[in-house]
């Protein structure tokens, strides 16, 4: 039996037209999984490429990382597999993290291999997946597929998700939204890689099959078709004034293919590109040997950039991978907006000029402290020697200091002008319960002690909240010794509230 995996029965083989379709024709790596890392062989070391990343990651950046895991396995190792990823993530400290090849036939797995189900080992986070749903295969491999999970505070960003419109998993996208009405949106995409020998279950083939499907007597490129599709949904995006964080497996060079004249329709500029122009390429998978970058990250040009780089391969362990990771950091505030700083408690004034009460204390409080220290007379001279002759320096040396004690006693009368019964404390169930307890017990001892008038329902609207039954009925000792030990409680809490 011949080694080629054949199609199954009603589905014929779709035949080629090469001459219809042009696209940069790189060597499949679909085809070639048996082959081992050809720069291993060769001996030849590799490194990361760009800015070094920085740990833990700073506070004001949102940190992206796209990388082509070549297949989510199932089983137990598809657990291990998605344990490492979650190691990963926590380690390189990645708020949304792209996924290309997720090679998982989602329609006919079992429930609990389904995306939704393992994407659970993750902490929380907000995911969307896409695959393809029109293949009629009975594999449950089934190359081709995105994902983009987001995770800690952009999860609570995340507003909706979309798939590729299609049905067939060339891309997923995120709209997080920002302050001021900012939104962003994140798009990761899989160009299928144009192969050579018309296998039935590549990417190309699958979505080639799917256009003569949809149109008989058409002849649509995949490798064509993809930017077309993408396009008219990043044309609706860039008109609602959104920002676009782009990330694609491209399968052509980045920085001189096809890719670059498409890109420069929608304005985004090549982030590593943009943040390392005087660096020379280098391959992003090692199945080439030519320095040509396949894999890119595209972004709005109002999006600030504080670092991009490659990854080496391997350092982002998510399991057999020949691709490396690639990763930039987003200025959080050009993002999603300026995040305002909490609100500092501000005390209140004790001088309130509409209470002539408050203005004739902190009036007669000045006027106290200015004759207590002879201001006034030392004022008086000074004023005097001035008409008569320019000052010395001992002399404006003394007026600085008069000076600084009226400020000084100007400020203690504002303090000693009107209390404020009032605390800094912050509301909270704890410190009201608290408060009320010794209101209660208050209640309760000027009711009983002669010559006070003090109605009961406030007593039993207290009671009622406090849940403390029958507070009346209490002796009046018993209620004192009950209010002291209230205050001794509220005083534990408030040092607490600090």
């Amino acid at each position: 039996m011949s080694g080629r995996v054949l199609k199954p029965s009603g589905q014929p083989p779709v035949r080629r037209r090469p001459e219809t379709c042009q696209g940069t024709r790189l060597q499949s790596r679909h085809t070639n999984r048996g082959e081992s890392d050809e720069r291993a062989n060769e001996g030849e070391e590799t490194k990361p490429w760009g800015d070094i990343m920085i740990l833990p990651k700073p506070k004001d950046a949102i940190r992206f990382l796209l990388h082509n895991i070549q297949g989510l396995k199932r089983g137990r190792k598809g657990r291990q597999q998605l344990e490492a990823i979650t190691a990963e993530v926590a380690r390189l400290n990645i708020d949304v993290l792209g996924i290309t090849e997720l090679n998982n036939h989602f329609k006919i797995l079992p429930a609990q291999e389904q995306w939704d189900e393992r994407i659970r080992a993750l902490p929380r986070n907000h995911s969307v997946c896409a695959t393809n749903r029109h293949s009629a295969s009975n594999r449950t491999h089934l190359y081709g597929g995105t994902a983009q999970v987001l995770l800690g505070s952009m999860s609570y960003r995340a507003s909706l998700s979309k798939r590729d419109s299609s049905g067939l998993g060339r891309w997923v996208s995120t709209r997080c939204q920002g302050k001021g009405g900012i939104v962003l949106r994140f798009i990761t995409g899989y160009r299928p890689n144009k192969d050579h020998d018309g296998g039935p279950y590549t990417v190309f083939s699958q979505q080639e099959k799917r256009f003569k499907q949809v149109d008989p007597d058409g002849d649509r490129c995949p490798l064509e078709a993809f930017y077309e599709d993408l396009g008219k949904v990043m044309e609706e995006w860039k008109n609602e004034g959104e920002q676009i964080v782009l990330s694609l497996d491209a399968n052509e060079d980045v920085r001189s293919g096809e890719i670059t004249q498409w890109i420069e329709l929608w304005g985004l500029v090549d982030a590593h590109k943009q943040s390392h122009p005087h660096l020379s390429a280098v391959e992003t998978c090692s199945a080439n040997s030519s320095n040509v970058p396949i894999d890119g990250i595209w972004i709005s040009p109002g999006l600030n950039l504080l670092g991009a780089g490659y990854l080496d391969y391997g350092e982002f362990n998510s399991g057999k991978s020949n691709h490396r990771a690639l990763w930039i950091d987003l200025e959080w505030d050009s993002a999603l907006g300026y995040d305002s700083p909490p609100p500092s408690y501000q005390p209140p004034d004790r001088l309130n000029l509409k209470d002539h009460r408050v203005i004739r204390r902190y009036n007669r409080y000045v006027k106290q402290e200015f004759s207590r220290r002879n201001l006034f007379q030392q004022l008086y001279n000074l004023e005097t020697l001035a008409l008569a002759r320019r000052l010395s320096l001992e002399e404006h040396l003394q007026y600085i200091n008069i000076c600084q004690q009226a400020t000084e006693i100007k400020q203690g009368a504002k303090n000693k002008c009107r209390k404020l019964h009032m605390r800094r404390y912050p509301f909270s169930p704890l410190l009201h319960k608290g408060r009320e307890t010794v209101r209660l017990w208050d209640l309760v001892i000027k009711r009983k002690e002669a010559n006070r008038k003090i109605g009961r329902q406030p007593i039993r609207r207290l009671s009622h909240l406090l849940q403390i039954q029958h507070p009346l009925r209490v002796s009046l000792p018993h209620a004192i010794r009950k209010r002291s030990l209230a205050r001794k409680e509220y005083n534990k809490i408030q040092k607490k509230a600090d």
